[in-house]
């Protein structure tokens, strides 16, 4: 009885004892991030002591009961750098958030100019891997852009991969966009093509985004903004994924990643695959996408040695503008909203229609009896087919095709602690083009339907197998046989290209936070435009007399090449400095660069030349030529392909800025620039062979302002810019005096202003609101004197264009975005959002602006405002749950886009519908946004 109260009695002053002291300790808690990405870091290594700590669990957190004190916690994990901080834990719980730097990092900000907060004097917005998983969904890439401030980014058309994106009312030929720091855009007319990337969402570490003239040091000029993408790097965990996603209109994805993790010898291999197929929420407008990607890279020493190599090929249906009716056709109540003028003949039929797919039968057979039965009106389409086993065919007219493989090659190497340099070759060769149905020279119409206002394939069709007339007869002059003449065909245009180009940089350290950077870059780009015909539609032959370098010029069978073959040269060298300042609290640049461009163009169809002295002679397939007492035909020694002399024009780029932390919380930023930039190739050098006389450089002068507040649970970002863009260069074609003409104009301007807000706010652990606010205001504010020209390149006259005080269009000026995301359990999240879109005008074209000819009889527009677009909404609702058995995790995700089904426009060129010029709803032709869509995810990660 004693020994048992003794014993009881020690346990319960043990007891007491142990729980006293427990209730002394404060509990030390934390998460471990990559701090690019945010991403948490599982199997961090945390300690506060010699062998004292713990490791971070599968979320990156960890959790340390300690007694009051001073502490120093060190952070590490492979691939990162070291993290150090003293903490001083008291009676109440300390939270501690910790972000690593990895050493890749550092290669990719030798390239690419990751803007920092609190430090980069830039306005900039991250995308984290994270939002990309749980928001992206089946859509483009640039989606995801519409949440940050100055960004208007469309599905245009409703293709896979049709998404364009702008940065304050800069279309994308103005926004520089950077994959690992290699540039994408295209060298010959600076657009971007984000179906070539698809499946990148898988690989991306983070996409962030700086508008203006941005932090990147590169002579590559940003107007509107930058798009940096990064990749992911040297992986530390092996991992295996695999992904599934449902959608609507048969849209499914399915997804294979894995990494290999830190290997012996430091290691490690990443790949991914995915494959999908979509019915296309806009009808006809299937889709089939491969995506491929693997990179390597490999710790030596002081370097760090990475290959990647990429590429989607992809089969996909667009719809065009020029098939669009209008808002009428789209919605007659929305038309009435806006006060047009309603007609009966034009149907309502909706945002999802799309006039250039139908299916057909192939009638004609090659039994010269069964065809001609059919083709006279004796046996009916029903019994033709029946008897013949004929299959009806689907056709998109309109699809595109591409394929553009990207190969680099990088070695970072950190020299000393000092000194730090990096090498990148890089290689892309894209082949492929898009497919249009032709009527001879021009595009089929709208006129060409069927009664359910399709485009009639079988008309078409059996007008070129059955009944061509004598002017649609051809009889060939080997054989005497009467060939088919094709009035209809499938014309597919070529845009094949390769580059490469070399880019080295280096970062100096030299001493009381100075940094010497800068590097070159050279690239050499060649292209190649040309037309072939892909389906002569029930035709044999197709007759095209461009080709003045062949026998017989005239007659085209499937797969031969006519309308043009083109082919472009362009080189780019260019070299850039920056010298940096960083203190404890002042950051500040000056970035100079310059860039020589070189341009030439071939035309193969044209007659080839022959240099003669100081004269060229120009001799085709059944030319003679007599010439100082020498007769010269196309087996003339010497003789070349037609091309221009060589253009070669400078550009520079001077940037300059500073941030200055005023507190903790507190900072704000400046930058001012200017920069002289070539005109792109398109507008020097136009086709067949003509030089542009007298273009000057275009010329940006920016300037912006910004303010930003930090703390625990609030972060806020507000800036102003003034930027004005002068020598834009415009091209059309208009009709004078009854003749196609081309017109130039290189002194427009536009002056773009604004205001851009964002926040993030964390009031609990379990709940995040972001919020942003961008309102702009762009206008055209210069008028010119533009020349427009004969067919022979000759100088005809010259018009004066005025659109000053007309609101630079297709982009939204004004956008709102919030967006909420909870987590009501652990690993959960629901996250609505909703984007506002305001003052949206429609793209207008100049020549509605022509001030005075007494020629032409162009009348003056002055004072006419392009068409304001109805403003609109969207909603979108994301939410997911994710859980593990064992240390294998399972995702389930799901969104719906559009959840309103809202119907609004997106996209319109003003006075564009009929020949009408009323700059309203009724001249305009547009594109509707898509509706409500769904996509259901559901992944596993070993």
């Amino acid at each position: 009885m004693r020994f048992s109260f003794i014993t009881s009695l020690s346990v319960f002053l043990l007891a007491g004892l142990f729980l006293s002291l427990n209730a002394q300790n404060v509990r030390v808690t934390g998460v471990v991030k990559d701090k690019l990405t945010g991403e948490a870091l599982p199997g961090a290594a945390v300690t506060y002591g010699q062998d004292r700590g713990t490791a971070t669990d599968l979320e990156g957190q960890f959790s340390i009961p300690l007694p009051p004190g001073n502490y120093v916690f060190q952070v590490s994990y492979v691939g990162y750098k070291t993290f150090q901080q003293e903490v001083n834990v008291v009676q109440q719980p300390v939270q501690l958030n910790i972000s690593l730097e990895s050493a890749e990092l550092q290669a990719v900000d030798l390239v690419a100019d990751i803007a920092r907060p609190r430090e980069t004097p830039v306005a900039y917005s991250n995308i984290s891997a994270q939002t990309i998983t749980e928001r992206l969904g089946a859509q483009d890439l640039p989606m995801l852009l519409n949440s940050t401030p100055g960004v208007y980014a469309t599905q245009q058309g409703g293709g896979d991969g049709d998404a364009r994106v702008t940065i304050r009312g800069f279309s994308a030929q103005n926004v520089l966009v950077l994959i690992d720091g290699v540039p994408m855009n295209d060298m010959f007319n600076g657009r971007v093509f984000w179906t070539n990337w698809f499946g990148l969402d898988q690989m991306t570490q983070t996409m962030q985004v700086q508008r203006g003239l941005g932090a990147s040091k590169l002579a590559l000029p940003a107007i509107g903004g930058t798009v940096n993408i990064m990749t992911r790097g040297l992986d530390m965990k092996k991992t295996l994924a695999i992904k599934q996603e449902i959608g609507n209109d048969m849209n499914f994805r399915t997804v294979i990643s894995g990494s290999t993790g830190r290997l012996k010898g430091d290691w490690n291999v990443m790949a991914a695959a995915s494959f999908r197929t979509n019915q296309g929420w806009v009808d006809g407008l299937h889709s089939q996408m491969f995506f491929g990607y693997l990179k390597v890279n490999k710790m030596a020493g002081k370097h760090l040695l990475s290959f990647s190599a990429f590429g989607a090929p992809q089969t996909s249906g667009q719809r065009s503008f020029y098939y669009r009716y209008g808002v009428e056709q789209v919605s007659k109540d929305m038309a009435s909203d806006l006060g047009m003028t309603l007609s009966p003949n034009v149907p309502e039929l909706g945002n999802r229609y799309y006039f250039g797919w139908n299916e057909f039968y192939r009638t004609r057979t090659g039994n010269a009896q069964a065809d001609a039965a059919y083709a006279s009106g004796q046996v009916s389409l029903e019994d033709h087919v029946a008897a013949n086993g004929l299959s009806r065919e689907f056709m998109n007219t309109t699809v595109n095709q591409f394929f553009k493989p990207v190969i680099s090659l990088s070695d970072f190497i950190q020299v000393n602690d000092q000194f730090s340099m990096n090498l990148v070759m890089y290689y892309s060769s894209g082949i492929g083009g898009g497919t249009r149905p032709m009527e001879l020279a021009s595009t089929v119409s709208t006129n060409t339907s069927d009664a359910n206002r399709q485009i009639d394939l079988q008309r078409m069709y059996n007008e070129n197998a059955f009944n061509p007339n004598a002017s649609f007869q051809y009889v060939d002059p080997a054989t005497g046989s009467v060939l088919r003449r094709s009035r209809y065909f499938i014309q597919k245009d070529h845009n094949d290209h390769s580059w490469a180009g070399l880019l080295g940089t280096f970062d100096y350290r030299l001493g009381r936070g100075l940094h010497l950077s800068g590097g070159a870059d050279g690239r050499y780009y060649n292209g190649r435009v040309y037309s072939t015909i892909q389906d002569l539609m029930g035709g044999d032959v197709f007759l095209s007399s461009e080709n003045q370098n062949r026998p017989n010029n005239l007659v085209r069978r499937e797969g031969d090449t006519l309308r043009q073959f083109i082919s472009r040269d362009i080189l780019w060298g260019g070299a850039f400095a920056m010298l940096e300042f960083k203190g404890p609290k002042l950051t500040a640049f000056f970035n100079l660069s310059g860039a020589i461009n070189g341009y030439r163009q071939f035309n193969h169809f044209a007659k080839r030349q022959l240099v003669v002295g100081d004269t060229t002679l120009n001799i085709g397939y059944a030319d003679t030529i007599n010439y100082q007492g020498s007769t010269y035909t196309r087996n003339a020694q010497g003789l070349t392909t037609a091309a221009t002399p060589w253009v070669v024009r400078p550009g520079y780029t001077i940037k300059a800025g500073a941030n200055y932390n005023l507190t903790k919380n507190h900072n704000v930023f400046a930058n001012i620039g200017y920069f002289s930039r070539v005109p792109m190739f398109t507008f020097l050098v136009q086709p067949p062979l003509r030089l542009v006389e007298g273009a000057n450089n275009e010329e940006l002068y920016s300037f912006e302002l910004g303010y930003g507040y930090k703390s625990k649970k609030l972060s806020a970002n507000i800036n102003g810019y003034l930027t004005f863009w002068n020598n834009r260069p415009t091209s059309l074609s208009v009709t004078i005096d009854g003749e196609p003409r081309l017109v130039q104009a290189n002194g427009m301007g536009a002056r773009h202003m604004g205001i851009e807000f964002d926040a993030a706010y964390v009031p609990f652990k379990w709940l995040k609101i972001e919020a942003m606010a961008s309102i702009g205001d762009w206008v055209w504010n210069k008028a010119v004197q533009a020349d427009y020209f004969n067919l022979d390149g000759s100088v005809a006259g010259s018009l004066a264009f005025d659109p000053r005080g007309v609101k630079v269009g297709d982009a939204a000026q004004h956008s709102y975005a919030l967006n909420v995301r909870f987590t009501p359990i652990k690993r959960s999240y629901i996250s609505p959002e909703i984007n506002v879109f305001t003052h949206n005008y429609a793209n207008f074209n100049p020549d509605s602006y022509v001030v005075t000819n007494a020629t032409t009889g162009f009348g003056p527009n002055l004072g006419r405002q392009a068409w304001r677009m109805p403003d609109y909404y969207f909603m979108n609702l994301h939410a997911g749950y994710h859980f593990y058995v064992k240390k294998t995790r399972l995702d389930v995700r799901g969104s719906l886009f559009n959840l309103t089904d809202n119907l609004f426009i997106s996209d319109a060129i003003d006075n564009a519908f009929g020949n009408s010029a009323t700059f309203s709803a009724q001249s305009a032709h547009i594109y509707a946004g898509l509706g409500r869509r769904w996509m259901v995810t559901l992944g596993v990660t070993f």
